[in-house]
């Protein structure tokens, strides 16, 4: 078999491209918060789809490396440890929250106590007192309840990053240590 298809390999690999592809998301995310504007807008759809694109790559990263510390190989796996497994299985369910969350966010109208020139952006939907209502895929939502989405939104990027870095660092522990002990 290849180097390339070594276990120790592809679990790198995948942790790698979950923590890399997280990290555009979360550029995506934080320039959405403060710039969005409903479509036709050709900044914000190129920040839409890099956003999509990097949150559903990172979600793959995340699940992939989930399922190759839990797959029964046959062989015992020094990898295959608790702390591991729960890292990316926490990393795979908060991005999952991420994407979920995602929708409902990109507001088709915004419903003003005052006209406010310039309002845009996921925050200012949220969080601005001169918001009532906001109206997503034709439903009248509540800044509340739109708050609540954002924050969700918006916490389980770094819950995942933070998640893929500990399993990595667990992988790469258990990794040292196991070579140590071969005397490899």
């Amino acid at each position: 078999m290849s180097r390339w298809f070594e276990p120790q390999r592809l679990i790198g690999a995948a942790g790698l491209l979950g923590l890399v592809t997280l990290g555009v998301a979360a550029v995506a995310t934080v320039v959405l918060t403060i710039r969005y504007r409903p479509l036709p807008s050709s900044a914000t759809e190129a920040w839409l789809v890099v956003h999509q694109t990097s949150a559903a790559m990172a979600g793959m990263g995340a699940f992939a490396l989930f399922l190759l510390l839990v797959w029964p190989t046959g062989r015992p796996s020094p990898w295959r440890r608790p702390a591991p497994v729960a890292a990316a299985g926490v990393a795979t369910l908060a991005i999952a929250a991420s994407i979920l969350t995602r929708d409902p966010l990109a507001w088709d109208l915004m419903a003003l106590d005052v006209v406010s020139p310039g309002l845009s952006g996921y925050w200012p939907a949220a969080f601005d007192d001169r918001v009532r209502f906001l109206v997503v895929e034709g439903r009248h939502v509540a800044p509340g309840t739109y708050a609540q989405a954002l924050v969700v939104h918006l916490v389980s990027l770094p819950v995942a990053a933070g998640a893929l870095a500990v399993a990595r660092r667990s992988i790469r522990a258990l990794s040292l240590a196991t070579s140590a002990e071969s005397g490899v």
